[in-house]
C-alpha cells in the first residue's frame, strides 16, 4: 500500500532530497558579522556546498578561512562585466576561465566579405570565430569558407595574450 500523497509527505520528500546533500546559500552582504557567523555555523553543521556573497576581498578571505566552498563577489563581478560591455563592440561575453572567454561581437571591418580563413582574424584580434548569426537566421557553425557581413553576429573563444613576466 502506497502512502497517501500529502503536503506534509511532499515536503518531507523534498527536504530529504535536499539534506542528501546539503546546500546553502548566505546572501547576507551589507552586515558582515552577521555574514561571517552564518557561514561559520554553516561549515561547522559540515554543509557539503556554501556559497556565500563578500563585498570586499578582505570579507572574501575570511569567509574562505572559515570554510566557505564557493565566495562570490556579485558588484565586483557586475561591474567588470559592464566594463567591458561598454568599452568596445561586445553585446554579451560569458568569462570561461582567467584567460578565457566566451564573446558574442559584431564582425572586425578588416574580415567583413572574405572567407574567415584568410582574414588572419586569430593572428590579428586573438580570437577564433566558432559561430555566426546573420540577420533573421539562427546560429550556425562558422568554417574557414564563411564570409562576414557588418550585420552578422560572431560567437567568438578569446584569449588575451599572457602578459610580459616584467608586467609591463
Amino acid at each position: 500500500m502506497r502512502p497517501r500523497r500529502t503536503r506534509r509527505n511532499v515536503a518531507n520528500a523534498q527536504a530529504r532530497d535536499l539534506l542528501a546533500e546539503p546546500r546553502s546559500v548566505v546572501a547576507i552582504g551589507t552586515a558582515l558579522e552577521a555574514s561571517i557567523l552564518t557561514a561559520s555555523l554553516l561549515v561547522e553543521l559540515d554543509i557539503q556546498h556554501i556559497w556565500a556573497k563578500a563585498i570586499t576581498r578582505h570579507h572574501g578571505q575570511i569567509l574562505q578561512r572559515i570554510g566557505v566552498h564557493h565566495v562570490v563577489f556579485p558588484e565586483h563581478e557586475i561591474g567588470e562585466r559592464l566594463a567591458r560591455l561598454v568599452s568596445g563592440r561586445m553585446l554579451d561575453f560569458m568569462q570561461v576561465d582567467e584567460n578565457f572567454a566566451l564573446v558574442k561581437t559584431r564582425p572586425p571591418k578588416e574580415c567583413v566579405g572574405m572567407p574567415l580563413g584568410r582574414s588572419n582574424v586569430r593572428r590579428t584580434h586573438g580570437v577564433t570565430i566558432v559561430a555566426v548569426k546573420s540577420p533573421g537566421e539562427e546560429f550556425t557553425n562558422a568554417t574557414a569558407e564563411t564570409e562576414l557581413t557588418y550585420d552578422d553576429i560572431n560567437g567568438a573563444f578569446f584569449w588575451p595574450p599572457p602578459l610580459p613576466a616584467n608586467g609591463a
